[in-house]
């Protein structure tokens, strides 16, 4: 099986252990904006797109300094839970535009 099925698979079987990225990565990032508030700028927070993307750093800055298919393996994994992350956003941008009447969808 080649890295980005085996990706896919484990962040498969990590959902079904920990529930969809989405609300996991919301709230990690709650906390962390929690935990990080007095070095934050005012009004700044951590979102559930930035999870993915730090996580995925912390294993590239890993596998830069020992190359392992396991980081690799793991960063395919958190961009994955980036990419559903930020489609759900643009899903829900999208609905709430058509549900206010600033965009009709094609068809209607």
């Amino acid at each position: 099986m080649d890295l980005l099925s085996r990706a896919r698979e484990i962040v498969t079987q990590r959902q079904q252990q920990y529930g969809p990225p989405t609300q996991h990565h919301k709230d990690t990032a709650q906390l962390w904006t929690v935990l990080l508030r007095r070095k934050l700028a005012p009004g700044a927070h951590i979102d559930a797109s930035d999870i993915g993307l730090l996580y995925a750093a912390d294993k590239l800055v890993r596998e830069a300094h020992e190359p392992r298919e396991d980081n690799r393996l793991d960063v395919c994994g958190y961009m994955a839970c980036r990419e559903a992350i930020l489609t759900s956003a643009e899903r829900s941008e999208m609905d709430e535009a058509e549900a206010s009447g600033v965009l009709r969808r094609s068809g209607a």
